[in-house]
């Protein structure tokens, strides 16, 4: 991004699991203003808790696509 001179501030991740919040706390790490949309069954995660806003929905790529429909 850095050799066509974008730097976002704000990043929307999305993610299934519970390793997938690496790439949510490499951004915030970075001072980027980060939201994770977990789209896993929140169950598996037990007691988590972040820096930065989670947003659960459960629904894996069905919950994904629809969230992008209306955030898009």
């Amino acid at each position: 991004m850095k050799k066509i001179n974008l730097d976002p501030q704000e990043f929307e991740t999305f993610g299934d699991s519970k390793s997938d919040f690496e790439m949510s706390d490499e951004l915030y790490k970075r001072g980027k203003q980060v939201k994770m949309i977990y789209v896993g069954d929140p169950a598996k995660l037990g007691k988590f808790v972040k820096e930065y806003s989670v947003e659960y929905i459960n629904g894996f790529s069905r919950g994904t696509l629809e969230y992008l429909k209306t955030h898009v």
